[in-house]
C-alpha cells in the first residue's frame, strides 16, 4: 500500500491556512488549519512540530472522498526533479477540488451536529422550565 501525502500553505485572502491531503487506497483525506498571519520559516516548522499530528490526526478522522481524478504514478523521481516539480506547484497556488469538496463536507457535518446538540440543550431547557413553573402552579393549589 502506498501512502502519498503533501502539506500546502496558502493565502485564502484573510488569512493563511496550511491544508493537509493524504491519499492511499482507500480514498483521498483532507484536513486544514487557520493560521492567522504569514508564518516565517520557523514558526511553521515550529507549528508543524507541535501541530502536525493533530492534523494528520483529523484528516484520517474524516471521511475518505473516493475521486476519479488520475492515479499517480509511484515510481521513484530524481531529486532534482522532485526539487523542480516542487518548485513549480508552489508557484502555481491552487487547490484541488477533492480537498475543497471534502473540506465542505465536513464543515457540513459539524454545522448538523452542533445544530442537533443546540436543539437538544434548548428541549431539555424548555423541559426544565415547564417542571419548574408546573411545580409552582402545584404549590400553588395546596393550600399551606
Amino acid at each position: 500500500m502506498v501512502i502519498r501525502a503533501s502539506t500546502t500553505l496558502y493565502y485564502n485572502g484573510q488569512f493563511w491556512c496550511i491544508l493537509f491531503e493524504m491519499e492511499d487506497d482507500s480514498g483521498r483525506y483532507v484536513s486544514q488549519e487557520v493560521l492567522g498571519a504569514e508564518p516565517g520559516s520557523a514558526e511553521l516548522i515550529n507549528w508543524i512540530h507541535k501541530n502536525g499530528s493533530a492534523l494528520i490526526e483529523k484528516a484520517v478522522c474524516s471521511s475518505p472522498i473516493h475521486s476519479d481524478i488520475e492515479q499517480y504514478s509511484y515510481k521513484k523521481i530524481n531529486p532534482k526533479r522532485a526539487a523542480r516539480i516542487a518548485a513549480k506547484e508552489a508557484r502555481v497556488a491552487k487547490l484541488s477540488t477533492a480537498s475543497q469538496e471534502a473540506l465542505a463536507r465536513q464543515r457540513d457535518d459539524l454545522k448538523k451536529t452542533a445544530s442537533a446538540n443546540k436543539k437538544r440543550e434548548k428541549d431539555e431547557h424548555e423541559k426544565y422550565v415547564r417542571s419548574v413553573r408546573r411545580a409552582k402552579a402545584k404549590e400553588k393549589h395546596k393550600g399551606h
